[in-house]
């Protein structure tokens, strides 16, 4: 029984550190490779405080204020030929009214429908005052669609912590879930546009972008990147500068920090970085999309400006400059 309660505990064990590790391999090896090329220029070497936080607006800061639609009892049970009592009805349940960001779009859709079908029959079933009621009620239902996508999009726990929330980084092979993360982008965006093709499969996305997190995880490496390539390079620059390789011992000493560089820099980082760029260029038309849709907040819309283009722009700008540096460092001994 002792040896069962240790291997559980062991197992136990060795699911929470996975767990803790998932993702990490990027920091683990920016860390590596700031610690040893400190070491072989007997740099003065203090880990980086480094701050990843992607700074989000509140759920609350986010949020549209949709004014009811208000239907008269009478006029609403005049009304056949369509649906809409018993959708009407299933929102007035009590589980109804509780109706998440994401339902609730889903119901305004078939809503929606639903008086686009009494439309349709309202010149066998309806007197002309009744026509005219529904034709309005479906116009402002259409109006306010837009607003509850934006809810949905950031009121949803789901999709708010894929983009605001993750304690991991993109690790540059399959385990980023990049293919998946472009498909769930892509109902989120296209759900107003096109909620007939897309909203069957909103829940599910829902739930994709939340487990996989990509898009913030895609966001803090380009900054955890940026802050270590801003300060390797400052260092290494002021090193540089005093470098001349005239003896032996100067050449070897190069040789040495060319093969950390190699090990370190351009075997482990820059394929991660790679990816990155890939991601990113992928994604470019998805989030372009959305940030130039006016249903969504100014606060949201500039945020995820700053997200998804001027933090890659920033990045792009530290790692082009880190590597013109090795360049220059590496070329001294020629």
């Amino acid at each position: 029984m002792r040896k069962l309660n240790n291997l559980a505990l062991f197992i136990v064990t060795s699911l929470m550190l996975t767990a803790c590790s998932k993702h990490q391999t990027l920091p683990s090896s920016l860390n590596n490779y700031h610690e040893r090329v400190y070491s072989v220029m007997d740099l003065p070497y203090e880990s980086l405080s480094v701050d990843v936080d992607l700074q989000a607006p509140t759920k609350s800061e986010l949020r549209r204020s949709i004014a009811d639609l208000n239907i008269n009892m009478r006029e609403f049970y005049a009304i056949e030929g369509c649906n809409l009592k018993t959708i009407i009805a299933e929102r007035n349940t009590a589980l109804g009214k509780t109706q998440l960001p994401s339902s609730r779009l889903l119901y305004e859709w078939q809503i929606i429908e639903a008086l686009k079908a009494c439309e349709l029959n309202a010149n066998q079933a309806l007197p002309q005052y009744l026509q005219l009621k529904v034709t309005e009620w479906r116009a402002l239902k259409e109006s306010s669609f837009g607003a509850n996508w934006a809810n949905m999009l950031t009121q949803s726990d789901e999709s708010y912590l894929a983009f605001t929330r993750s304690g991991g980084f993109i690790d540059g092979n399959n385990d980023d879930n990049f293919t998946q993360a472009k498909i769930d982008l892509n109902t989120l965006v296209y759900a107003e546009s096109d909620p007939k093709k897309y909203l069957s499969n909103l829940e599910n996305t829902l739930k994709s972008a939340e487990q996989h997190r990509f898009f913030a995880r895609h966001w803090r490496s380009q900054i955890l990147i940026t802050q270590y390539m801003e300060k390797m390079t400052e260092d290494i620059s002021t090193w540089n500068d005093s470098f001349i390789c005239k003896s032996r011992k100067d050449k070897k000493k190069l040789e040495i920090i060319k093969n950390v560089f190699t090990l370190f820099f351009v075997q482990e980082i820059q394929p991660i970085a790679s990816q990155i760029n890939h991601y990113q260029y992928q994604l470019d038309d998805l989030f372009a999309t959305l940030i130039k849709n006016d249903q969504l907040p100014d606060v949201f819309q500039e945020w995820l400006h700053k997200k998804s283009s001027i933090i890659f722009s920033d990045y792009k700008k530290a790692t082009r400059e880190h590597v013109e540096l090795w360049q220059a460092l590496l070329s001294k001994c020629k």
